[in-house]
């Protein structure tokens, strides 16, 4: 259900942050390390109930509905 889901886009994010008083110093996309990361956790968690939620969160990341980005922020007033 879209009305149930938080997920933002990566844009929305910076944007929320920039209007919360932060400055965006960096951002990186992160998708291949998560792939990776997440493919190694399935075969690490294999028969056990975290299988299932690491290959979801894997297509979704595959799919675009998941975008991971790593972010440095500054606060605007702070040095």
């Amino acid at each position: 259900d879209p009305a149930a889901s938080f997920v933002a886009r990566p844009d929305d994010y910076r944007a929320a942050a920039v209007a919360a008083g932060f400055a965006v110093i960096a951002s990186r996309e992160r998708h291949a390390g998560t792939v990776d990361y997440l493919q190694n956790q399935i075969a690490r968690s294999a028969g056990t109930p975290m299988e299932e939620r690491f290959a979801n969160l894997l297509a979704a990341v595959r799919g675009g509905t998941l975008a991971p980005v790593a972010m440095i922020l500054r606060r605007s007033d702070g040095p």
